[in-house]
């Protein structure tokens, strides 16, 4: 993605960059338009029911290069039955860019978020189970190789889980939880303290 005023060189933009022919695809567009690009997709699956369906996603964030080798191995196994008509989504990112204090990020200069956003088909409880229990062997495979979760998904986590994620700042995320509720009233079911 690049963002522009006037529009830029694609060329320019692109040498040095090693693809496959016949793959490169440019669209201009406005910001908005770039930002709400799934919004097609998440009508149609209104529209066919889907969306109404649970749908225990997944988002990691993957070191480069690490992250190429496990990105090709989840996608090459992928089937429909995976991901139940839900898209696969993979942005590169720069640490930099991510300002966030306690986001958790691998620790290279450059990431990706690999994210499968999964839908239940069929809804039945056996089924969600099955594609919660795949998304913490994908968890585990990613911290293994060094990623981190984007914790707005469905990944079972213990509170060893959780340390493990905030290392080295448990102890600030402790300090922040009593200081900012005090009462233990936010996030109760997470299991984080």
């Amino acid at each position: 993605t690049k963002y522009f005023s006037t529009p830029p060189n694609d060329a320019a933009l692109l040498s040095g960059l090693s693809f496959t022919g016949g793959t490169l695809a440019v669209v201009d567009q406005s910001y908005f338009d770039f930002i709400n690009r799934l919004a097609p997709l998440v009508a149609i699956l209104k529209q066919t029911g889907v969306w109404d369906l649970p749908h225990p996603w997944i988002n990691l964030f993957l070191a480069v290069p690490e992250g190429q080798r496990f990105v090709a191995s989840v996608v090459s196994r992928l089937t429909v039955d995976d991901v139940g008509q839900g898209p696969v989504l993979l942005y590169p990112a720069n640490r930099l860019r991510a300002l966030t204090p306690l986001l958790r990020l691998p620790d290279t200069p450059d990431f990706y978020l690999l994210a499968l956003l999964r839908n239940a088909v069929p809804p039945t409880r056996d089924r969600i189970n099955q594609l919660l229990q795949a998304n913490r062997r994908l968890f585990d495979q990613c911290v293994a190789v060094g990623g981190k979760r984007y914790p707005i998904d469905s990944v079972r986590m213990a509170t060893q889980d959780w340390q493990r994620h905030y290392e080295p700042l448990w102890s600030l995320v402790v300090a922040s939880k009593k200081h900012f509720d005090p009462d233990g009233i936010l996030t109760p079911g997470q299991g984080i303290f």
